[in-house]
């Protein structure tokens, strides 16, 4: 008998947690699952889904009030479906999913993954994940250090660690090619990812080497306020901003430098894509510590403090002087690459969703 698979998220537009939902029903699809990809909002999925991968969406409006039909529908999606897991993947899914099950009894296995930081979420809403994670048949993290804290805060969930798949259409392939005299950054243009500190670095970065240009992936309410800050550092005609670009890391294999100066993250998508390519990083040390967990400090690029201009600066001059070596960049993108091959990943996941799920259907 064929075994049920439902992803319960949010909505599938252009996130990196989207993205992961996508590659893993498109993988677990190819081998013979009935995957479902349940939403509480929007209608379509901004990544593509291979054939036989079905959407449902509940086409709420985001919003507390709107909490009770979306505990509805969760019920009737299980009741209807029968699944032999839910898999729930963001922080609103996951807690609309747990009340489901513990005020109402919803039916079924339920495994929740946090893929936002703990350190950073609102008093509110965190104690209400330590509450309520403890419920769950499973609870997967990204990092370590993710699940390192609900150790501590959140027993007696069965806590694992899985890191991102990797795309292998968004990664390219490493090169020991001459390398454009190009820096890139990708992000949403939001205080988060603080672009501003790239724009303020890059024009440092530049008196060492005058021929490098700057290129700004993503897009997000900060674009006007960053166009005025690159005129305001004399910098325009040498940064540009190229909005939201499928598979950007692929297409900029080439580039002297990956740039990311986020405050924090998840398990971010572009700096395991630029270090599975070969392109030296710099990056800063976001909270909760991950980009330790998937760059090698000194090997494939630097780590430097948050919102630290000098430090981001000092190691982007010493990467673009030919500090890191080739060789050992190539080999820590193969070794990026099998830490995080989707199928290595696939297998991870359907060891938590329970023995009889593992199993090829």
């Amino acid at each position: 008998m064929t075994q049920k698979i439902v992803f319960f998220t949010t909505g599938m537009t252009a996130g990196g947690a989207e993205r992961v939902v996508a590659t893993l029903a498109n993988a677990l699809a190819g081998r013979g699952f009935d995957v479902l990809i349940a939403m509480v909002k929007g209608e379509g999925s901004a990544y593509e889904l291979a054939p036989g991968v079905r959407l449902r969406s509940a086409a709420l409006e985001p919003g507390l009030k709107n909490l009770p039909r979306a505990l509805r529908f969760y019920r009737r999606l299980v009741a209807e479906e029968s699944p032999d897991v839910v898999a729930s993947f963001s922080t609103k899914s996951d807690l609309i999913a747990l009340i489901a099950k513990v005020l109402f009894r919803a039916r079924g296995r339920l495994v929740v993954s946090d893929r936002a930081d703990p350190y950073t979420r609102s008093t509110r809403m965190q104690l209400a994940c330590n509450l309520l994670y403890r419920w769950s048949d499973g609870l997967v993290c990204q990092s370590q250090s993710v699940a390192d804290y609900y150790r501590r805060h959140c027993r007696p969930a069965r806590t694992t660690v899985i890191p991102n798949p990797l795309d292998e259409n968004s990664a390219g392939a490493p090169s020991s090619a001459d390398r454009a005299p190009t820096v890139i950054a990708v992000g949403r243009l939001s205080p988060q990812k603080n672009h501003r500190l790239a724009i303020r670095s890059f024009r440092r970065i530049r008196e060492t080497f005058p021929a490098l240009n700057l290129k700004v992936f993503g897009a997000g309410p900060l674009q006007e306020e960053l166009e005025g800050l690159v005129l305001t550092e004399g910098l325009d005609g040498h940064v540009t901003f190229e909005g939201v670009v499928p598979n950007v890391i692929r297409s900029n294999a080439d580039a002297a430098l990956f740039l990311f100066t986020s405050g924090y993250e998840g398990y971010p998508n572009a700096v395991l894509e630029a270090a599975a390519t070969g392109i030296p990083t710099v990056t800063t040390d976001f909270s909760p510590g991950t980009a330790r967990e998937i760059l090698e400090e000194g090997v494939n690029g630097y780590i430097v403090p948050v919102g630290d201009e000098d430090a981001v600066v000092a190691a982007a001059i010493q990467a673009l002087s030919g500090a890191l070596d080739p060789s050992a960049i190539a080999g820590a993108a193969q070794r990026v690459r099998e830490k995080h091959r989707t199928g290595h990943i696939v297998d991870a996941w359907l060891g938590v969703f329970r023995p009889e799920v593992a199993a090829t259907p």
